[in-house]
Parts: structure tokens; C-alpha cells; sequence
């Protein structure tokens, strides 16, 4: 990693030097500041242009300056490539550490798909003292578990090795928490193709699907809208004489609109 980091300062500043190099040259031409960083810029991508009408003092200086901005891109690339492999490595290295750390975990909860509401389930876990590893399928998501504190695997919930790497034969529970029923059965079904004896909790978004839900392996599920519906109702049921001060209140204020 530190080499890595060296190399990739090393090409930075290489990069900077002669670009800079090639801009003091057409400057000395007698190019303008802003003709002479575009002229730059474009030469050293190699894009094809007009070059620009002026009268140099020095051709030699624009030779030596075309022979330098020639040599940038290939630094430059290089550059960008190590740049894209470090963040590759470091992204594979963080996963491996946490499927490490996933393999001594016992009794913990899977959760996937990766969502908001998986993120606030692995939340609550955490504070409840409960080990959580959530699915993700990709390096964004396994970095946005990370910022928030989340122990998080890169996997396809259709591939039954996500599974195993998440220790499902160890788990307390899988809870399933996909938006759509479709996907939440999926992951029923490849989660007990590992380990059948997976007790399984899923969301279900429409209620005609419960049956086919649990036909697929689920134990319990979770309808988020009606547990909505009760805590809003239960809220109202609990203040209702404080909404009824408040919009006796309103109503003397004239603040009561009619539709």
C-alpha cells in the first residue's frame, strides 16, 4: 500500500513538472497565459485542433513544449490506472477484513437486500448488542454500511455463496427486506437452499403475496404500512385531547382551512 502511495505521488508530481515545464516554454514563445493552458491541455490529450494564429518568437521552445505535452498522457494514464487499482484494492482488502470478521461471528442477523431500511435495521441491531451483516451487491453500498458503523459483505442475494460467506448455518435469523415480494421470496428460497433450517423474517409489501411468502420458506413477516397505520392511529388515540386543545386553538386563531 505504501508503495503504491509513492508511486502514485511520484507520477503526480511528475505529471505537474512537465506540464508545467511545457507551459513556460510557449510562454517564452510568446503565446498568451490563456492560449498557452489551453494549447497544453489539448496537446497533452492529444485532441486534434486549430492551432492558434500567432507569430512565436522561439519555434524551438514550441517543438520542445509539443514533445513534452506528448509525453504527459502517458504518465497521466498511468497515473489515473493506479489510481483506479489502489481504490479497487483498498475497497478488497476492507471486504476481506469484514468477511473475516464475519466468519467468527455466531448467532448474528443477516440482513439484505442493502437498503435505507436495511441500514436501520443494522443500526438498531447495533445498539440492541446484536451482530448484523448486511448484503450488499456493490462497493457503494459496502462503503455507505461502513461510513454509518455496519458490518456489510459484497454479494448477489441470488447466489447462494453470498450465504455462506455471510455464515447463514450460524445466524440467528435472515430478514429480508427487499421493496418488491418478488425478490424477498428469492432471497427465502436461496437462503434455505444453504441452510434449510434458516429461520427467515420478511417485509411484505402487498398483503395478496403473504401466502406465496411463506411458501417460500419465510417464518414471520412484517407488513411495514400496517405497522405504520397502528402507530400513527395509536399516537392519535394517545393525544387526542391534546389535538383537540390544539385545533380548538387553531380554530380561534382562524387557521382552519376548508378544502
Amino acid at each position: 500500500m505504501a508503495s503504491i502511495n509513492h508511486t502514485k505521488r511520484v507520477l503526480a508530481e511528475l505529471v505537474l513538472a512537465l506540464f508545467v515545464v511545457s507551459m513556460a516554454l510557449k510562454l517564452y514563445s510568446g503565446i498568451s497565459p490563456l492560449y498557452a493552458l489551453i494549447d497544453t491541455i489539448l496537446s497533452a490529450l492529444q485532441v486534434e485542433y486549430v492551432g492558434i494564429g500567432i507569430n512565436y518568437s522561439s519555434l524551438a521552445a514550441v517543438f520542445a513544449s509539443k514533445i513534452i505535452d506528448a509525453a504527459i498522457l502517458p504518465l497521466l494514464t498511468l497515473l489515473l490506472a493506479t489510481i483506479f487499482l489502489d481504490a479497487i484494492n483498498s475497497i478488497s482488502i476492507r471486504e476481506g477484513v469484514r468477511r473475516s470478521i464475519t466468519k467468527r461471528l455466531n448467532n448474528h442477523v443477516i440482513v439484505a437486500p442493502f437498503n435505507s431500511l436495511a441500514l436501520h435495521l443494522g443500526a438498531e441491531m447495533k445498539k440492541a448488542g446484536i451482530d448484523a451483516v448486511v448484503v450488499a451487491k456493490s462497493s457503494t453500498e459496502f462503503n455507505r454500511a461502513q461510513e454509518e458503523g455496519i458490518n456489510c459483505i459484497i454479494g448477489e442475494i441470488k447466489d447462494a455463496e453470498s450465504f455462506k460467506a455471510a455464515g447463514i448455518s450460524r445466524a440467528l435469523c435472515l430478514i429480508s427486506c427487499s421493496n418488491t415480494d418478488m425478490q424477498n421470496a428469492l432471497i427465502a428460497i436461496t437462503a434455505k437452499s444453504v441452510f434449510p433450517k434458516v429461520k427467515i423474517i420478511s417485509t411484505a409489501n402487498n398483503f395478496e403475496n403473504v401466502d406465496k411468502l411463506l411458501k417460500s420458506g419465510v417464518m414471520s413477516i412484517v407488513q411495514p404500512e400496517a405497522i405504520a397505520g397502528i402507530e400513527v392511529a395509536s399516537i392519535i388515540s394517545s393525544n387526542t385531547n391534546t389535538l383537540k386543545t390544539s385545533h380548538a386553538r387553531t380554530k380561534r386563531r382562524g387557521r382552519v382551512f376548508r378544502g
